[in-house]
């Protein structure tokens, strides 16, 4: 790193007279392994010695830190002097500490640790010229510019001054603190209700890699300084929303808003009696649907703050190439949100308020509507092993599946989903063809329409016979299961359905149905808690390869949400 080294010497000369009344002895000379040239002086005395930093030196010993700054531990140290840093308004963070201290609040987190001393101070040393333009991570993590002669928003009054363990500058005020988007939060009442949920996340888990390592002692390391990194569960699954090293926008609810939409959604994630931590997740998962489409990056959207911006992509969404894998369809653009800044858009008529790694929007109106979010068309693939529910003996002795894949100069390519699906066959002329799909992701107390996509022969074998493209008949029940993990099954008033040949037909199985319990992400959970569809062939003898086939070729069974008000 550089030094200015005539500065340093004129320093030490100057300041020689004025530390020796501060300190008998000076320490070996440190710095990151090598003897630094210049003042014996450590940073803690230089600062304490120092009558234009004495409001600045206050802080550092109330807060305790001036033992870390007369370690022997590297740092660059900005401080602000007297001339507009008050004894005022170095008290006011004083008790600033003091108060988190009382509330028990941990080191790292008081508000005076974080966006004073860490705005203060970085790691290692550091130089200006009249070059000068690097972005410092600060020990708060935050980044601030240092120039030739400003730091952050401050002027420098006095540079590159190398002691003993480090740098230090002088300027002329306290370096302005900006919260980043997740930090933010806790700072707004208006927004309480979702940072507690979110907060309600932070975990504090040791950091080998940060901390200093001691003695081996019967064969555990033990640590000289154990250091704690804050970890968040929701953050580590959607993004990092405390990073300083990203940039996020996010739409926050307000109280209001937010009790508003788990009010809403909590009915939707009623949870079977046999799902273990059932309560646990019909808490959770409101609360969480409550905030999903709120957060965009600026990577991915670079004309966010373009107010005539024709859509932009929040963290959740899927880019096209992915949205039939993901959704079932390329057509599906969940969380996705056109004309965001136009009346009714999702940042229509928003407060904006910068951050230091984005901006938080606080909005009027909630316009996220669920089902560009959370309540979307559920695709369960009929080749799919994970929907296919396992067969009784006796569906075994009747019934034969396999898989069957469209060939890709077939006409009917990119129209099966997947392009794939499952042949359900009688395995003999005396059975009919019975198989069951389950019905995963379905939310409690919400209507769908039920839909099952069946494929003509043609989309296998473009060369198939008259026999084989002929329509099916089938009739369906859906089995439900009820809040203490029972099994209702309901046929549907026994309809029979028909096939149209030669297209990729759609048939409507059940209008509004609703179930009873959620089987949102339960699959791992408990397979005994998931709702299925039964498939029975329904063609006669007499009409078997004449008037219908004894195939049922499933594509897909699709799940459509219909307005719950």
């Amino acid at each position: 790193m550089k030094h200015n080294r005539i500065i340093n010497i004129l320093l030490g000369l100057s300041l020689v007279v004025a530390l020796a009344s501060c300190s008998d002895k000076w320490n070996d000379h440190y710095g990151k392994g090598e003897i630094i040239d210049g003042s014996d002086a450590t940073l803690w005395e230089a600062i304490n010695c120092d009558s234009e930093l004495s409001n600045f030196a206050s802080v550092i010993k109330a807060t305790g830190y001036d033992l870390q700054l007369g370690s022997s531990q590297v740092f660059t140290v900005f401080a602000p002097t007297n001339a507009q840093f008050t004894k005022e308004r170095a008290d006011s963070v004083i008790a600033v500490y003091n108060e988190g201290v009382a509330n028990r609040v941990r080191y790292e987190d008081n508000a005076a640790i974080k966006a004073f001393v860490g705005n203060h101070i970085t790691l290692y040393n550091y130089s200006t010229s009249e070059y000068s333009n690097d972005s410092i991570r600060m020990l708060n993590g935050k980044y601030l510019v240092l120039l030739s002669n400003t730091f952050g928003n401050s002027q420098i009054v006095s540079e590159n001054n190398l002691y003993k363990n480090g740098v230090l500058f002088k300027i002329n005020d306290k370096t302005n603190y900006l919260p980043n988007v997740f930090e933010y939060l806790e700072t707004d009442p208006d927004l309480a209700e979702a940072a507690k949920f979110l907060y309600s996340f932070n975990e504090y888990e040791f950091n080998e890699n940060l901390s200093v390592p001691g003695d081996i002692i019967d064969g555990r390391t033990h640590y000289l300084d154990s250091v704690l990194t804050l970890e968040n569960e929701i953050l580590d699954e959607w993004t990092p929303l405390n990073s300083e090293d990203s940039a996020f926008w996010m739409i926050v609810p307000n109280n209001e808003q937010f009790l508003a939409m788990v009010e809403k959604y909590e009915p939707y994630f009623q949870y079977a009696d046999i799902i273990e931590g059932g309560d646990s997740l019909g808490h959770h998962y409101p609360r969480m649907m409550a905030l999903t489409g709120t957060i965009f990056s600026e990577s991915a959207n670079p004309n966010i703050e373009d107010r005539s911006v024709d859509s932009l992509m929040s963290i959740w969404a899927v880019d096209y190439r992915n949205r039939q894998f993901a959704y079932g369809s390329y057509n599906a653009t969940y969380n996705v949100f056109f004309q965001p800044w136009a009346g009714g858009g999702v940042f229509d008529e928003a407060e904006i308020i910068p951050c230091s790694n984005g901006n938080i929007l606080k909005v009027p109106s909630w316009n996220i509507s669920s089902r560009n979010t959370m309540n979307r068309d559920i695709y369960n693939e009929g080749e799919s092993t994970s929907s296919q529910k396992e067969q009784t003996e006796a569906q075994s002795r009747s019934t034969g599946m396999s898989n069957v894949n469209v060939p890709n100069d077939n006409e009917f390519y990119n129209k099966v989903s997947g392009n794939r699906f499952v042949e359900i066959t009688a395995l003999s002329t005396a059975s009919r063809p019975n198989a069951s799909f389950y019905l995963g992701n379905v939310m409690s107390n919400q209507p769908y329409n039920v839909y099952a996509i069946i494929a003509p022969a043609l989309a296998a074998d473009s060369l198939a016979n008259d026999i084989q493209r002929l329509p099916t008949k089938f009739r369906c029940t859906i089995s439900t299961v009820q809040q203490n993990g029972s099994v209702s099954e309901d046929n549907l008033g026994r309809v029979t359905y028909e096939t149209r040949p030669d297209v990729m037909d759609t048939v409507l199985i059940a209008e509004n149905f609703v179930f009873p319990t959620c089987a949102y992400q339960i699959a791992s959970l408990n397979q005994q808690a998931q709702h299925y569809l039964t498939f029975e062939g329904r063609v006669s003898n007499s009409e078997r390869d004449k008037t219908f086939s004894h195939t049922i070729r499933l594509d897909c069974i699709l799940l459509v949400p219909q307005e719950n008000e």
